[in-house]
């Protein structure tokens, strides 16, 4: 997972991605009292660099407001590139946050991550609005399969992998506040609307501090 590789890609593909990172990452305290989770870990850094080399050169992320202050803490953004930081004053869930960013990209098509993933996924694979990503977690403990201790295997189940290519059209859709899994997202799903695409490389969610400097060791031993 280099930093630096650029991806060939479809010139009519998005070059911009909305970053939904308005939650209080609670479970990451204290870290999170002052500085946005998305902004911890090198976990920004990554992201961006990510998208940047899939064509992306401009970022509306979303924050809560308690974080106003915290500017631009620990993040390298991409040369050439625009970043956009808005401020949720009342946390509205990741649909309402969504809902509210739209409203600041440019262009008819974008893609949307969650703030809290590190991925090897190639966002090429995405052709079409509205597309979804799943991917199979990693259990957090051993797993008991028969006779056999596994300990942290990858999971035989697909999970909402926290990555979309949308288009603006969505925000019709969407509530002021809520889960968007519990919202729009679920409904399209139900209905067959959103295509769903399956990843089966490196997928991670970054939930605790313990993830955190899982993330940390393994982005400096790419660098």
């Amino acid at each position: 997972m280099a930093l630096s590789e650029v991806v060939p890609g479809d010139p009519r593909a998005p070059g911009e991605a909305i970053i939904i990172a308005a939650g209080l990452g609670e479970r990451m305290l204290p870290l999170t009292l002052d500085t946005p989770k998305w902004m911890c870990g090198g976990i920004a850094t990554y992201q961006l660099s990510w998208l940047n080399r899939h064509g992306v050169n401009r970022f509306v992320v979303i924050l809560n407001a308690r974080y106003r202050s915290a500017g631009l803490k620990n993040v390298q953004v991409p040369p050439y590139t625009e970043l956009k930081l808005l401020y949720e004053e009342e946390p509205s869930g990741d649909e309402g946050a969504l809902k509210k960013a739209i409203d600041f990209v440019r262009g008819e098509e974008f893609y949307a991550v969650y703030c809290d993933i590190i991925t090897d996924f190639d966002l090429k694979k995405l052709t079409s609005s509205p597309s979804m990503v799943v991917a199979k977690p990693t259990a957090p403990w051993g797993v008991l399969y028969g006779n056999k201790l596994l300990e942290k295997p990858k999971l035989d189940i697909w999970v909402n992998a926290g990555i979309f290519r949308f288009s603006k059209s969505l925000k019709s859709r969407l509530r002021d506040r809520g889960v968007l899994a519990e919202g729009a997202l679920r409904e399209m799903v139900e209905k067959g609307e959103i295509r769903i695409v399956e990843h089966h490389g490196f997928w991670m969610n970054v939930e605790t501090i313990k993830d955190l400097k899982q993330v940390e060791d393994m982005l400096c031993s790419s660098l």
